[in-house]
């Protein structure tokens, strides 16, 4: 599979969906710490997206509104569901939502789906939503090198910064399911 491929482009374009500048420098400090957790189960509500990723901008505004108009205020998320170096631009497919605390059931063009809990290899990056970019690398070094392998899209996470934050202060959570490789497995 090309999630690991995926996870590079997709930060790239995930950060200009979102309104970042490419000329914003982060300052340079140590790598955040790579974890391995698994997540709790979850109901989500999102928007889907067929197009270019970096297309995706008016989703998060649509997903804030409907967060606001019935008082939700779980973390955003960007889920990239397709490899953009094997799949033409115009078939992308992206899903931007939010976990839903309350019991709102939404009309389309929304969707709802309980989520199962799975284990993934997670990253929580500070600064600005253009910096996540260079910690994929980090990542899928991590990965490989303790023996396991991508099995799903990956998955941003955006918890709201406090209103009139500065750029410094935003945070993503950077996810990507695994499990353990086949040759790690059969090594045992």
């Amino acid at each position: 599979m090309h999630y690991f491929r995926l996870g590079v482009v997709l930060g790239t374009l995930g950060a200009a969906a979102m309104g970042a500048r490419a000329a914003e420098v982060a300052p340079s400090t140590a790598a955040p710490e790579i974890v391995l957790k698994h997540t709790d189960p979850a109901r989500v509500v999102f928007l889907e997206h067929t197009g270019p990723y970096w297309t995706v901008g008016p989703l998060f505004k649509q997903v804030r509104e409907a967060m606001a108009d019935h008082n939700e205020s779980g973390p955003m998320f960007a889920r990239y569901l397709a490899d953009p170096t094997v799949v033409p631009v115009e078939s992308l497919t992206t899903e931007v939502g939010f976990v839903a605390r309350g019991t709102w059931e939404p009309e389309p063009p929304f969707k709802t789906v309980q989520r199962d809990g799975e284990q993934v290899v997670t990253m929580v990056v500070e600064g600005s939503y253009g910096t996540t970019t260079r910690y994929y690398s980090l990542m899928r070094d991590w990965v490989l090198t303790h023996g396991f392998e991508a099995v799903g899209p990956v998955i941003e996470w955006y918890p709201s910064p406090l209103r009139g934050a500065p750029p410094g202060a935003r945070r993503t959570e950077i996810q990507i399911p695994v499990r353990r490789a086949s040759s790690a497995v059969s090594a045992t």
